[in-house]
């Protein structure tokens, strides 16, 4: 319980318009962790639709339970929050970045 309160006491702290260097900060490391995760997330997306297509259904299963989980991590958090726009923006471009690295490892794009 007393975890659940620390979480909303920060999400309040992060929805309020950065004044200080540290809000800025605080701001800052939210949209990296959008960013990465977006881009974490996407990744394995991808990977799942390659594995589906190759006819692996324990790989894709796998994959997918992973991809939701983050999913709904990320908009549960984006819904929560007062800069949504801002945060799906960084987070579509994320996506696409995402993709496109695992596009590349898979030797799709070359």
């Amino acid at each position: 319980m007393k975890r659940i309160k620390q979480f909303h006491k920060y999400i309040k702290l992060l929805n309020k318009k950065a004044k200080t260097p540290a809000e800025r900060k605080l701001r800052f490391q939210k949209y990296s962790i959008i960013f990465i995760t977006g881009m974490v997330e996407t990744f394995l997306y991808t990977w799942y639709l390659l594995e589906v297509n190759k006819g692996n259904p324990v790989s894709a299963s796998i994959l997918m339970m992973f991809y939701m989980i983050i999913y709904l991590g990320i908009i549960s958090f984006a819904i929560k929050s007062a800069d949504t726009l801002m945060m799906l923006i960084i987070y579509a471009i994320s996506c696409g970045i995402g993709t496109y690295i695992r596009m590349i490892l898979e030797g799709i794009i070359k």
